[in-house]
């Protein structure tokens, strides 16, 4: 494929949804894969999932291995500090510089706020775990939950879970 191409992933406890993106905005390939919170499955796990997600994404679409993508913007449940993403973002960089030339994380919530438009939103998840942000049009935010079902999201669908399965 020529063109750059782009990857984002909105990574949740339970799945993890993912998109290629030629540079004029066309999507290439949705896919669906398995939970992407690193602090559930652990970091090396985690980075595991996502690079063999984009093997497979790249695999599906005709984009040859050794094609390195231009970017990557992971929001993912669990990311909720600073200095922890950018500290992700190092270690997959460095882990893949054959695979990504740059990537970018950040909370599940920060996804479909600029999804939605720049001039701010609210977004609250009701999943695995719960979660909220509001981004005001001045940049400003606040936040609520986030702390992750094995704390205590009440609001969300954790307490399901071990009659689901």
């Amino acid at each position: 494929m020529e063109g750059r191409v782009f990857c984002g992933v909105e990574g949740g406890a339970s799945v993890s949804q993912m998109v290629l993106v030629s540079e004029k905005g066309d999507i290439l390939l949705k896919l669906t894969g398995p939970a992407c919170n690193y602090l559930l499955s652990g970091i090396e796990e985690c980075q595991m999932r996502l690079a063999d997600m984009i093997e497979k994404a790249k695999e599906n679409t005709g984009i040859k291995r050794e094609k390195v993508l231009d970017g990557l913007g992971l929001c993912m449940s669990g990311c909720e500090e600073e200095e922890a993403n950018r500290e992700f973002e190092r270690i997959f960089v460095r882990k893949h510089p054959d695979m990504i030339k740059s990537c970018h994380v950040a909370s599940d919530t920060v996804g479909p706020v600029y999804t939605a438009g720049l001039k701010g939103g609210i977004v609250l998840i009701a999943g695995t775990g719960s979660n909220s942000l509001l981004l005001n049009p001045d940049g400003t935010t606040a936040r609520c939950g986030g702390w992750g079902h094995l704390l205590g999201d009440e609001a969300s669908g954790a307490h399901f879970l071990p009659t689901m399965f």
